[in-house]
């Protein structure tokens, strides 16, 4: 009784979504199993004008076959639409109908009577997973419909198809380009499966040599196989003309399957190789967009044919870099350095390409920026390449920017400064090359070196703390270096030897200035726990002559080094 009534209500609730358009509906009606109801309810739905009803026929087409009492409703609905001529329809019933056949392989072993031996092999066979409409399962995932059934359906779709190939070729033409679009990968993903997909196989290999069929079964002839599977449709003729060239230009571009979409593309090249030549731009790009590898490559094919590159506008060109295939990208660029003059680009074309994210196009936008003749006027835009997103490029771009940008004529930090700021190491390593190597006139900018103080990058910080072992920085006091001392120590996870580096120039530091203990006792401090116990000397040792200096900072060493153990009267008895 609960049962009865919890079918009465989902039925209930069914007729309420249908009446209302609830975007449940198809929920509920997979939930629904009553054979009775769903063929009454069918009437309903075939003959409902609204276009949400005709969607949501699409949509349940579209789902797989394996609920439970469904028979009826399919039955009528296929009928309705073989009955009204609903070419869009029948497309999708050949394709459920397709994906309901699922054959597997299984070996068997077989008595030879001539050889006396036991023959090994292996077949194709369907397994026994019918619905059967009194409720009885067989199998694991049931489908609608018994075997014979769901081979004469398949069958009855196709049969459909094929008269119109004869009657109305340009329906059939229509037919085909949307019902083939809607094929999947996952339709394919097994050899057997290619067979078993009666329709495609059909509409696309009909002719084929390596293809046997029977009444109901596809097969591959002995001694065959699929690895080269060359096109051979049904009515091939029909596949020649204007109209199905463009069937199938809209049907490379709409496929959801490899299989599909590289039958079209061989079909284009075969039937309509003339046409390809005149293939426009803006389709090409279409095909570049495209998230298929298998049409950016076609596209990149068909782009290196086109006759008129050499007039293509700046514009398309960028339209064309922007793809995401690195190797469809670099044959482009290949051909851009072929047919593009560099003089057709201006400085900010250069820039804008060689700060590309793509190693082939930055390299492009480097090559075409070093053909230029750079004036003065020029060389402040250099410092845009602080910019590039290319690892691989960053440094060298770098390297050719502060070459121009730090000329005694063209300095100014403000835009020296970003290359070292750069979210790329290669292009701070550079930098940094260039710095030390640089003019006077750059090394001894302090405002440069000041800039450089408040950097957020560990490998310039190192790299300072070992510029300071050779040499000061310009304007730079214990002031400006405590952040860097205190990054190296607390920051930095590397051995004692920079650290070591950072205790070294601290002690130094105060000892040349006690005045500023104050402020480096607490980096001390931290420097001497920072390193290994035979390294602190230094740091001790500068600590002692501080003290020795300055008596009255025993206090403050004391409080920041506790373990130091020195008392008043010893510090007195030095003086």
């Amino acid at each position: 009784m609960v049962k009865k009534n919890g079918h009465k209500n989902s039925t209930i609730v069914l007729e309420e979504y249908f009446n209302t358009q609830n975007q449940y509906f198809l929920s509920v009606l997979r939930s629904v199993k009553s054979s009775k109801f769903l063929k009454a309810f069918s009437e309903r739905w075939k003959q409902d004008p609204r276009p949400w009803a005709r969607e949501q026929l699409i949509q349940y087409l579209g789902m797989p076959f394996t609920v439970m009492g469904h028979h009826p409703l399919v039955k009528n609905l296929f009928k309705h639409a073989e009955a009204r001529q609903d070419d869009e329809l029948m497309g999708l019933f050949m394709l459920a109908f397709d994906r309901t056949i699922r054959r597997e392989r299984k070996k068997f072993r077989q008595w030879d009577w001539e050889s006396q031996t036991v023959f090994e092999g292996e077949t194709l066979v369907l397994p026994h997973n019918s619905l059967i409409p009194n409720g009885y399962e067989m199998g694991g995932n049931g489908v609608l419909f018994s075997s014979h059934t769901r081979y004469y359906l398949r069958r009855r779709a196709w049969r459909y198809i094929r008269k119109l190939a004869w009657s109305e070729p340009q329906r059939y033409l229509a037919l085909a380009g949307d019902w083939l679009a809607r094929y999947q990968d996952s339709d394919f993903s097994k050899v057997e499966h290619i067979l078993d997909n009666w329709g495609f196989i059909h509409a696309c290999y009909y002719h084929h040599s390596a293809f046997e069929f029977t009444a109901a079964k596809a097969a591959i002839r002995e001694g065959q196989a699929l690895e080269q599977l060359e096109v051979a449709p049904y009515r091939p003729e029909l596949w020649e003309t204007p109209q199905a060239y463009d069937r199938l230009t809209t049907l490379l571009l709409s496929a959801r399957s490899a299989l599909v979409r590289r039958w079209a593309r061989q079909m284009l090249e075969q039937k309509h190789g003339p046409a390809l030549q005149e293939l426009s731009v803006e389709f090409i790009i279409q095909l570049l967009e495209n998230p298929h590898p298998d049409l950016q490559n076609f596209g990149a094919d068909l782009f290196h044919s086109l006759k008129q590159l050499h007039s293509l506008p700046l514009s398309t060109w960028f339209k064309l870099l922007a793809t995401d295939n690195p190797d469809v990208q670099a044959r482009i660029c290949d051909k851009m350095r072929e047919v593009v003059r560099p003089d057709r680009l201006n400085l900010g074309d250069c820039l804008e390409l060689s700060i590309a994210r793509q190693a082939p196009v930055a390299q492009l936008g480097f090559e075409f920026l070093k053909l230029r003749t750079l004036v003065r006027e020029d060389i402040p835009r250099l410092s845009q390449l602080a910019e590039a997103q290319c690892e691989a490029l960053a440094g060298e771009l770098a390297g050719f920017a502060l070459g121009h940008l730090g000329q005694e004529d063209n300095y100014q930090n403000d835009s020296v400064i970003r290359f070292f700021d750069s979210l790329q190491a290669n292009c701070r390593h550079s930098a940094w090359q260039w710095l030390t190597d640089a003019p006077a006139n750059v090394q001894n900018d302090s405002q440069l070196w000041i800039r450089l103080l408040e950097t957020p990058y560990d490998d310039l910080k190192l790299n300072l703390i070992n510029w300071l072992e050779r040499q000061s920085i310009p304007g730079a006091g214990s002031d400006n270096l405590s952040l860097i001392w205190r990054s190296v120590l607390l920051n930095i996870q590397r051995g004692s030897r920079q650290k070591l580096k950072a205790l070294r120039q601290v002690s130094r530091a105060l000892i040349e200035h006690p005045d500023k203990a104050e402020m480096l006792l607490p980096i001390l401090g931290v420097a001497i726990r920072s390193v290994r116990t035979t390294e602190a000397g230094d740091g001790l040792a500068a600590v002692v002559s501080v003290i020795d200096r300055r008596p009255d900072l025993l206090e403050p060493v004391q409080a920041h080094l506790p373990e130091l153990q020195l008392t008043r009267a010893e510090v007195d008895a030095w003086n």
